[in-house]
């Protein structure tokens, strides 16, 4: 994926990088919450990180999305790149070189 042929590419790449650390930490806190038995607060901030999380990275999958053969397949492959952390090392050289 190429993210220097979006509009503001330095600000989508951190974006991202914000996104997929949400995702994660929301996972995380999720995973604690239920091996503890813990309900209520802390369930709902894990819900709510990852909700976010999600909501940026399908945003930037639909922008990111790169034309193949098959048109259907773009999207999730650009969905699955980014959730993987396929990007993570791109997206931080965007940030740290422009």
């Amino acid at each position: 994926m190429d993210w220097t042929k979006l509009p503001k590419p330095r600000l989508l790449a951190a974006a991202y990088v914000l996104a997929f650390l949400s995702w994660l930490v929301g996972v995380l806190v999720i995973i604690y919450s239920q091996a503890t038995g813990a309900e209520g607060t802390q369930l709902t901030i894990g819900i709510v990180l990852f909700a976010i999380g999600q909501a940026i990275i399908t945003a930037l999958a639909f922008a990111l999305r790169t034309p193949t053969t098959n048109p259907r397949d773009a999207f999730p492959r650009a969905w699955n790149r980014l959730n993987l952390g396929l990007e993570l090392p791109a997206a931080l050289h965007l940030i740290r070189t422009r």
